[in-house]
């Protein structure tokens, strides 16, 4: 794949449901969507029993101010199921989850869509017939085809506000009818846009700042902890699971003549290990519950990111069946964590498959 990624638009006589949240970047979207002609209906995702009213008041604001119509999606009982199945649950078992990730699949461009659609089906919300529908939202990413004819989500132009990473996980259903009309823009220029069409938008926290506190996502009830060294001699106490991260250095409340750090979470037996920073490095791990193109199960190397801010890493991938990349790097890599997602990119930026770190680095 060279050349210059080509964003996917939205043609002309589809329907665009415009993810809004009543902030600068998606009330640009459906400015620019009704500037090139595309009908666009603004949807708001309620996920919380309270504390949205003001986002829902601003992005119904913005739609009346384009004269769109918009619709608040309540999804408030399973966003909780989510977060205790899919998030508290995972932080309950030691491991560290990727809660914007999830997010993305499961409720944003899953669940959240697909409520609307069948409210659309069963005739609660007009529509007119024999559009095609597509959703567009604001996120800075790209939506591309591949060789092989697959949909994968590519790399923003602009690595400061580039959000593949927490795309990787969306299926071809969905990326085949989802767009990013912001992908090849910066902020001050999506900022001046806003002034253009006369937008009054208020500074929202980015897509994957979305409601994601600590306080929200850590397990109601936890066990303490055992804080031990790599032998598993008793260094202290420590409490819940959830409050502890690979590489963690500060707050650990052990008294020690070296700096130590949180190595490794051994949640079957409620441990946290500590070490020395140097035990943080290694070179190999493994990734399962992979979402991958045809491109990556071809490949034998890839650019990996084991976190949002982290820069690509070359790295040969091996493939154990179709369930499992064992993952080799030539530099080291810093605080591999369980449960964190390795993403994986072409030379050119495009996402080509991702999953879950799963087993022990070495």
């Amino acid at each position: 794949m060279t050349g210059e990624i080509d964003n996917l638009t939205i043609p002309s006589g589809a329907l665009a449901l415009v993810a809004m949240s009543g902030g600068v970047d998606s009330s640009v979207v459906a400015a620019m969507l009704l500037e090139q002609h595309i009908a666009c209906i603004g949807v708001t995702m309620q996920h919380k029993p309270q504390g949205q009213e003001q986002d829902i008041a601003d992005a119904k604001t913005i739609c009346a101010h384009l004269g769109i119509d918009h619709y608040v999606i309540n999804i408030v009982s399973e966003y909780e199921q989510f977060l205790e199945e899919e998030i508290r649950a995972v932080y309950a078992q030691g491991r560290t989850p990727n809660p914007c990730v999830l997010c993305n699949e499961r409720m944003k461009f899953g669940l959240f869509f697909d409520k609307f659609l069948y409210l659309m089906e069963n005739n609660q919300i007009p529509l007119a017939q024999g559009r095609e529908i597509y959703y567009a939202s604001g996120h800075y990413a790209q939506v591309v085809q591949l060789p092989s004819g697959a949909y994968a989500v590519a790399r923003a132009p602009y690595a400061q506000k580039d959000q593949s990473y927490f795309l990787y996980r969306l299926q071809q259903s969905q990326l085949r009818y989802l767009r990013f009309p912001l992908g090849k823009m910066e902020k001050p220029a999506v900022r001046l846009l806003a002034e253009k069409y006369g937008l009054a938008v208020k500074q929202k926290p980015d897509s994957q700042d979305f409601c994601m506190h600590p306080s929200v996502l850590r397990p109601k009830k936890e066990l303490p902890t055992l804080l031990v060294d790599k032998a598993g001699k008793a260094l202290g106490a420590g409490v819940g699971l959830s409050h502890y991260t690979i590489g963690m250095r500060r707050g650990l409340g052990v008294t020690s003549q070296k700096p130590l750090y949180v190595v490794e979470i051994r949640g079957d037996k409620h441990e946290v290990v500590l070490g020395d920073e140097a035990d943080l490095y290694h070179h190999h791990f493994k990734v399962k519950d992979l979402v991958y193109t045809p491109e990556l199960r071809a490949s034998s190397k890839a650019f990996v990111k084991i976190r949002s801010t982290s820069p690509p890493q070359e790295a040969q991938i091996r493939w154990q069946g179709d369930e499992t990349i064992v993952v080799e790097v030539v530099e080291p890599l810093r605080a591999i964590t369980v449960g964190q997602s390795a993403v994986f990119y072409s030379a050119d930026g495009v996402v080509l498959g991702g999953g879950f770190i799963n087993a022990e680095s070495t």
